[in-house]
């Protein structure tokens, strides 16, 4: 210290709030809670239109006839919107005549991605709520 009370030393690099920010596990930790259940909410949402799009891209085909398309009964972005959600929270399709193709390759590949994703999504929001929650108060 010198005589005026101030350390010796210049503190270089990022400022603590970017620091904060840089480090994603604690910011989501330490965040106010519907800051966090906001952007939890936010992830899921990225994740079931990303996955409609790909949908309406790949799975709807509406050249083929409808017994032969890979996703069948997708024929808009919302029928595929609807299949992303069932795919991705493992509702299952039920009667509504959204059933992917086994015969087409790519759609499967893509129904799997959806799935692993949506598990490690989920794990991942468990992880960071039972660190919050376990945190002394």
């Amino acid at each position: 210290m010198n005589e005026t009370g101030n350390f010796n030393f210049e503190r270089k690099g990022l400022s603590l709030r970017l620091r904060y920010w840089r480090d994603s596990y604690h910011t989501l930790v330490n965040i106010p809670h519907i800051r966090f259940l906001g952007i939890v909410i936010m992830v899921y949402f990225i994740q079931f239109f990303s996955f409609a799009w790909l949908y309406v891209l790949w799975g709807s085909d509406q050249t083929a006839e409808e017994e032969h398309a890979c996703l069948k009964g997708v024929h808009d972005f919302m029928t595929s919107l609807w299949f992303s959600v069932q795919t991705s929270m493992t509702i299952g399709y039920g009667s509504y005549g959204l059933t992917p193709n086994p015969e087409c390759i790519r759609l499967n590949i893509l129904v799997t991605l959806q799935a692993v994703l949506s598990l490690l999504v989920d794990y991942a929001v468990m992880g960071l709520m039972y660190s919050r929650l376990s945190r002394p108060a």
